[in-house]
């Protein structure tokens, strides 16, 4: 594969390069692209460059309620990372009870990246966001498992998991 080069957000570096199926450059976790899921061979990539990423924009772009309902559409309706269903979902928390929100959530901190591009963003629950805020893993499965060692910490229950 060819294109592929690593970058660097703050200390963080990743994998970014081209998608051959969406033709898209996107950043790459887990052994695939981003953008479309696209499986790639990282163990025989040939990294092309090491590049720095500059600032990028000096604020957060507002998000419309329209295109926070068509990232969770695109997703089932489900957050990001831990996969509740966010509308009509609920979570207790010290015995009250709490409804879960849809947040806008960049995959890559937006502190390290500065980049609200749309391969950048994904609905998570307003549990996670929090929880997650601005941490770095370096697998998607790693901050999976922090996120719900932090939920149980907390006491955070979900209405599903009940």
């Amino acid at each position: 594969m060819d294109g592929v080069h690593e970058v660097f957000y703050g200390s963080v570096s990743f994998l970014r390069g081209r998608c051959p199926l969406c033709k898209k450059i996107s950043l790459i976790s887990d052994g695939k692209f981003l953008c479309c899921g696209k499986l790639v061979d990282t163990e025989n990539v040939c990294i092309e460059a090491t590049v720095r990423i500059a600032e990028g924009e000096y604020r957060k772009r507002p998000f419309s309620k329209a295109f926070r309902q068509r990232l969770l559409e695109k997703q089932g309706g489900r957050c990001y990372w831990c996969g509740h269903l966010i509308e009509n979902g609920w979570y207790i928390r010290r015995g009250k009870w709490y409804k879960l929100k849809p947040h806008v959530d960049h995959y890559v901190a937006w502190v390290y990246s500065r980049d609200s591009t749309d391969d950048n963003l994904v609905v998570s629950c307003n549990v996670c966001n929090s929880l997650k805020n601005s941490k770095i893993f370096d697998t998607e499965a790693e901050l999976r498992e922090y996120l719900w060692k932090q939920r149980q910490k907390k006491g955070v229950i979900f209405d599903e998991d009940l």
